[in-house]
């Protein structure tokens, strides 16, 4: 038999998505609060910062202000601390970024 030794003919006419990063899938909106919700809780227990900065595509934006509002103010009372949803249009809808009060990134922390 013979092997194939050129890439396949769809490599030269398409790329990989800019969204999922070409495996086909994202995080569902609700996967995405959920993650958030378990990095709120980690900075609310190991830390007292005043203030949490979650930065998310605009399409995940709009979900957490609208479904998981009441969710994010739960653990804002529980923990003592102010959440701010901001859009990032530089960010892919799975990507999320969390700064503490003084804007430093804190994801990899608490992520």
């Amino acid at each position: 038999t013979r092997q194939r030794v050129r890439p396949a003919m769809s490599s030269y006419y398409s790329v990989a998505c800019q969204e999922c990063g070409g495996t086909g899938q994202i995080l569902s909106a609700e996967t995405m609060l959920a993650k958030i919700e378990r990095i709120l809780r980690r900075a609310g227990r190991n830390s007292l910062l005043p203030r949490i900065e979650v930065r998310v595509h605009p399409t995940r934006a709009d979900y957490l202000l609208e479904e998981g509002f009441d969710r994010i103010a739960a653990l804002e009372n529980r923990y003592d601390v102010a959440v701010d949803v901001r859009e990032d249009r530089e960010l892919k809808p799975d990507d999320l970024r969390v700064l503490d009060d003084k804007g430093r990134d804190i994801t990899n922390r608490f992520g």
